[in-house]
């Protein structure tokens, strides 16, 4: 991925162009920069410490499935 030896880190905007290109590593940066704070959403919002990594897993299986219907404003 061209972006990522950038002086300064791509944007999630670019990483998903850069997916939705083939670019597998930029999938998981993605994943490395959003994981945590989606872990950390789902148990604070109440979900069980067991079923975390699995929520965080279909999330992320959901999100990448539906980029084309990604806007890029949220």
């Amino acid at each position: 991925m061209a972006a990522m030896t950038d002086a300064e880190p791509p944007g999630d905007l670019q990483l998903v162009a850069a997916y939705r290109s083939g670019d597998e590593l930029a999938a998981t940066e993605i994943v490395r920069r959003h994981g945590q704070p989606l872990a950390r959403f789902l148990y604070g919002a109440g979900a069980m410490p067991d079923e975390v990594d699995d929520l965080v897993q279909e999330t992320f299986f959901r999100a990448f499935h539906r980029l084309d219907t990604w806007r890029g404003e949220g």
